[in-house]
């Protein structure tokens, strides 16, 4: 039987054990000194920890997109104002 390394994200104790299985299937982790949380592996990128840090700090510098909509579709997306 092989043995993995697995070190605490946060603290980066390796007092670490097996704390069930995520949705997915996937094995989490549970330090013994911080009681954090987490997996090695993600099945789908948007639940990685580094995903949730790029849009707090993209939020944070204002870097946002905005979708500016022509005139042109207002002019004709709104009905025309004719007297009854």
């Amino acid at each position: 039987m092989a043995r993995v390394l697995v070190k605490c994200p946060s603290c980066q104790n390796e007092w670490v054990y097996r704390h069930g299985k995520a949705r997915s299937g996937l094995q989490h982790y549970r330090c013994r000194d911080c009681h954090h949380c987490f997996q090695l592996d993600y099945l789908y990128e948007a639940n990685k920890p580094c995903v949730t840090d790029k849009i707090t700090e993209m939020a944070l510098n204002g870097m946002v997109w905005v979708y500016v909509i022509p005139d042109e579709y207002w002019e004709s997306a709104l009905p025309s104002s004719s007297p009854i």
